[in-house]
């Protein structure tokens, strides 16, 4: 595959979503789209990685945009959901966090933590509730994290 490259002999700047490349020792210069997962504000000299819980996913980006809330930057080019039991409340995450009550599962926008009710635990799952078994019960004043 040949690639087409605009060449320029001059100092101007290169545009929004590309980096500077100088050719040989001459006043030549190339300006080359920035690749997935980096940025290039126009002007600079080299594009610059997405930060944590951001994401550009095409070539010649000019910004990177933050991941929804309920997901987390997998990587520069990818938002991936939070697992089960897992939230990121706010858009632009790096990272999930675990539901910390063992009666806690993640809603299905992985937002927020709920708490089952009584009469009920948090599946292994962590995606929500089990009725407790017959005969056993969990009052919804306990912080007992199983049916007795």
């Amino acid at each position: 595959q040949i690639r087409q490259r605009r060449v320029r002999v001059s100092c101007a700047k290169c545009p929004t979503g590309t980096e500077y490349q100088q050719i040989s020792n001459l006043n030549v210069v190339d300006c080359d789209a920035c690749p997935a997962g980096e940025y290039g504000t126009g002007g600079g000299m080299v594009c610059t990685a997405c930060g944590a819980g951001t994401v550009s996913t095409q070539e010649g980006s000019s910004q990177c945009t933050p991941c929804n809330a309920g997901q987390y930057s997998f990587n520069t080019t990818l938002c991936k959901e939070c697992a089960p039991g897992e939230i990121a409340p706010n858009q632009g995450t790096a990272s999930c966090a675990a539901c910390s009550n063992a009666l806690d599962y993640s809603d299905a926008s992985h937002t927020t933590c709920d708490t089952c009710p009584g009469g009920q635990v948090a599946n292994s799952a962590k995606d929500g509730c089990d009725l407790c078994a017959a005969g056993t019960d969990r009052p919804s004043s306990s912080t007992d994290y199983t049916c007795l």
